[in-house]
């Protein structure tokens, strides 16, 4: 949940380049699953910001 609080965080402020290194790093690969709403929300939020696989 923090991660996808962080990248909503520099979208809300405009910070696209750090958004995008940050993507880069395929940060969906080091989440871990057992928190269900959390991974529902970094999908929602990687989905907002064009994220594709």
């Amino acid at each position: 949940m923090e991660l996808t609080l962080l990248i909503g965080g520099l979208q809300e402020v405009g910070a696209h380049t750090q958004v995008q290194a940050l993507v880069a790093r395929d940060p969906a690969a080091h989440v871990t699953v057992d928190h269900p709403m959390g991974v529902a929300w970094l999908i929602k939020q990687m989905r907002v910001i064009g994220a594709h696989t």
